[in-house]
């Protein structure tokens, strides 16, 4: 993993560490001076290389220049010698050229004629460059370091002759010290005009950059302290102060959003834990045994449905509970009341014996019709029996037509099946016939005039066309034949038919004997089963009366038992206007009188007792059957 050192730890963050410190007004303003130093002193150099350039070319063409002028008057005073004019001569050079050292001036015979020195030893230089010109006879310039020699010959105006030479040398180093010095001059000029401009950008940075940013500080301060309705400066400019502004108003409404949201949770989260308590303290007085409980839902209005339904569900809850509880207490007493006419209905089953009699009576009846029932079922029997030989005959003959016909129809199907085929030729011909007369078409319009492919074409399309002709031709013979076989099995249909009606005549015949022999049956095994059921009925019956009735008892007991024990649960609930109104449904149910089914049976038993004892055949083959399955179903009941 690569780790990047802190700026702090490098040459750049040891030098910037300092910086960062000051605020931006002074980072600002640092940076602008360092700015125009540099700047300033870039230009100074620059302009101080480029003057001294330039003043050296020039001065020494002027020193070039001065030479040859004092050259020239020197010619008439060195003719003749005269030391004292030459030195008036170069006087007036020598007063206002400071860097003008020494001037040396010799005849051509070598004489020294005149001498000028501002310092106490002439320059080595300047004899040397004499000597020289005097051999020459040419101008002559040297240079070492500041010190600058110029020696030129004061020829005749022969031009030709030799008068003598004159050697002048120039320190530089004093030009140029005046010079830097008038350069310095300037360059404090030009810093003074730089700092009072630098005062004025520093005084613009501050009030158009480092004023809004301490503003929009200051603002940032009041925000991290949770102070949400401060105005945002710079929110319109169009800056990056601006954008800074506008990110911070976005921040601030995000902030000011979060607190309201986070506000709303804690008041919703202190609802909910108001509700849990509430529910916690009800549930703890629903087990105590008290009813009169409810949350009022108003107290909860802050909640969102879900909350609220809860409080509705639970009101829901304790209301349900508390018509549960007074539908039980109702319950009770109508239990105790019930378990005392159930002992009464006890005593009522020993009656029941006696329909028992009645009913074994009804079924010895009913068998002996039976009897009458099932001879007549034989007769019947031997008769469909006849029938169904002689139809099977009439089948028979039936069935021979039924087989010729049905071959006729395979022939005219096989022919059908050749005509289908013969079809789907004729529809290939067809297809291929438009695609020949297609490609003709095509082909004539590319050939032009050659009309070459249209012949081939044309060829293909009779040959098709013939053989559309021979297959239509074999359609024709095969429709033929197959009218034929149609006529055909048209006659042995006919036939068919009359055997098949005889066949339908004989078979509706049978068909209504085997209905009458079905219902016989039905009403034998109708019989039979009601027999059945009745007798088996009646022998459980018969076993079981004296267990019902001590069952009977007992439940009734075990019923009172209960009633007590449910009382007795219920205590522990307030439920005083439960009680009330539980005494109330109870004296109604006491004072109404109470059916339990009975009734109804110990006056049918009375009904069957005062019946006929021997009934007529209709009323004997249903009516036991009646009672016998009405008195299963009670039983069942019971």
């Amino acid at each position: 993993m690569t780790t990047t050192a802190a700026p702090s730890d490098t040459g750049f963050g040891r030098v910037t560490a300092p910086l960062s410190a000051l605020s931006i007004h002074s980072k600002i303003a640092v940076a602008v001076a360092l700015g125009f130093l540099l700047t300033f002193g870039v230009c100074f150099a620059l302009l101080s290389k480029n003057l001294s350039s330039m003043t050296l070319e020039k001065q020494a063409a002027d020193q070039a220049f001065l030479a040859e002028m004092l050259s020239k008057q020197m010619r008439g005073p060195m003719q003749f010698k005269d030391g004292a004019r030459l030195a008036e001569i170069y006087s007036s050079a020598t007063e206002t050229d400071v860097s003008l050292i020494a001037i040396d001036i010799r005849h051509a015979s070598g004489e020294q004629l005149a001498t000028h020195n501002a310092r106490d030893t002439p320059p080595k230089l300047l004899s040397q460059t004499l000597n020289r010109v005097m051999e020459t006879k040419t101008p002559a310039q040297e240079k070492s370091g500041d010190l600058g020699i110029i020696a030129v010959p004061v020829m005749a105006k022969d031009g030709v002759t030799l008068l003598g030479v004159a050697g002048f040398a120039w320190d530089n180093g004093v030009f140029l010290a005046a010079q830097q010095k008038q350069i310095l001059t300037v360059l404090g000029i030009s810093a003074l005009v730089a700092i009072g401009g630098l005062i004025m950008i520093v005084f613009a940075v501050s009030h158009l950059v480092t004023g809004p940013i301490k503003a929009l500080s200051r603002a940032m301060q009041s925000v991290s302290s949770h102070d949400y309705t401060i105005g945002i400066p710079g929110v319109h400019r169009g800056d990056e102060i601006g954008t800074m502004a506008q990110g911070l108003e976005g921040f601030r409404d995000t902030l000011l959003r979060d607190e309201t949201e986070a506000r709303k949770r804690q008041e919703h989260t202190a609802l909910r834990q108001k509700l849990l308590h509430k529910l916690g303290e009800h549930m703890s007085r629903l087990s105590s045994g008290q009813t009169d409980c409810k949350i009022e839902t108003a107290d909860f209005e802050g909640l969102d449905s879900d909350h609220l339904e809860i409080c509705e569900n639970f009101n829901d809850v304790v209301s349900s509970l508390r018509d549960m509880l007074s539908t039980i207490v109702s319950t009770a007493d109508s239990v105790r009341t019930s378990s005392k006419e159930i002992s009464e209905v006890a005593e009522d089953q020993s009656k029941r014996s006696e329909a028992q009699a009645a009913t074994l009576e009804e079924s010895a009846a009913a068998i002996e019709e039976l009897n009458t029932s099932v001879q007549m079922t034989a007769t019947l029997a031997l008769d469909a029996n006849e029938r169904i030989a002689d139809n099977k005959k009439r089948a028979a003959t039936g069935g021979a037509v039924v087989d010729r016909t049905v071959k006729a129809m395979r022939d005219i199907e096989e022919s059908s099946q050749q005509i289908t085929a013969i079809i789907g030729v004729i529809d290939d011909i067809a297809f291929q016939t438009n695609l020949l007369a297609l490609n003709a078409g095509v082909e004539a319009a590319r050939a032009g005039d050659s009309g070459r492919g249209f012949a081939v074409v044309a060829s293909e399309v009779r040959a098709l066309a013939q053989r559309a002709s021979d297959s239509a031709n074999e359609i024709k013979e095969l429709i033929t034949r197959s009218s034929e076989h149609v006529t055909e099995g048209s006659e042995l249909a006919n036939q068919a038919g009359t055997a098949l009606s005889d066949i339908i005549d004989g078979v509706n015949h049978v068909s209504d004997l085997v209905s009458r022999i079905a219902t016989g049956s039905s009403e034998q095994a109708t019989n039979l089963a009601e027999i059945k059921d009745s007798v088996t009925e009646l022998d459980k019956v018969t076993q079981q009366n004296a267990a019902v009735i001590e069952e009977s008892s007992a439940a009734s007991r075990s019923l009172s038992h209960e009633a007590q024990r449910m009382s007795e649960i219920l205590r522990q609930f307030n439920l005083d206007e439960l009680r009330e109104t539980g005494s109330d449904t109870a004296r109604s149910l006491a004072a109404a009188p109470v059916r339990t089914g009975w009734e109804d049976e110990i006056a049918r038993a009375e009904t069957q007792d005062a019946a006929p004892e021997k009934p007529d055949i209709a009323v004997s083959t249903i009516a036991p059957s009646s009672v016998a399955v009405n008195g299963q179903e009670d039983w069942h009941d019971f």
